[in-house]
C-alpha cells in the first residue's frame, strides 16, 4: 500500500483510482485475484509504475529468485490492449 500512497502523493493516480485499488487489492487477497483487477484500475496502475519506474526498482528481487524469471506466485499479465497507443500518443 506503500506504493500506492506514493503514487497518489506523485499526483500519478488520483485520490479516487487510489481508494478504488487499495479496496480491490485488500478485498482480492491473492496475487491470481489481483491480476483480475477490472482494466480501468489495471490501466491506471499500470501507466503509474510506468511513470514511477518500477520494472527498474524491481528488477534487482526478479535476480534474486533464481534465473531472474518472474515468480511463480505472481502470474505475468498481458498490458491492456491500447496501452503502449495511449502512452505514444500521448
Amino acid at each position: 500500500m506503500q506504493t500506492l500512497d506514493e503514487m497518489r502523493d506523485r499526483h500519478l493516480l488520483t485520490a479516487d483510482q487510489h481508494f478504488e485499488i487499495g479496496a480491490y487489492i485488500a478485498e482480492a487477497r491473492t496475487p491470481h485475484r489481483i491480476m483480475e483487477m477490472p482494466p480501468h484500475l489495471w490501466r491506471a496502475l499500470e501507466l503509474a509504475s510506468v511513470l514511477m519506474n518500477l520494472d527498474a526498482d524491481l528488477a534487482p528481487m526478479a535476480q534474486l529468485n533464481g534465473s531472474g524469471a518472474q515468480s511463480p506466485e505472481m502470474p505475468a499479465r498481458a498490458p491492456s490492449p491500447g496501452f503502449n497507443n495511449q502512452i505514444s500518443s500521448g
